[in-house]
């Protein structure tokens, strides 16, 4: 999604901090899939 296509949207839907909430969610699944992942157990 290109980042006018992204402002656009987010004022469609009334919320200018779409781009921010969309990248902090990001932020957020990203480094809870690393905890995730690294408390797995290893492969044998």
């Amino acid at each position: 999604m290109r980042i006018t296509a992204a402002r656009q949207r987010g004022r469609e839907r009334g919320n200018p901090r779409y781009i921010l909430d969309l990248l902090l969610s990001v932020t957020v699944v990203s480094v809870k899939t690393v905890d995730i992942v690294a408390g797995l157990p290893g492969l044998e």
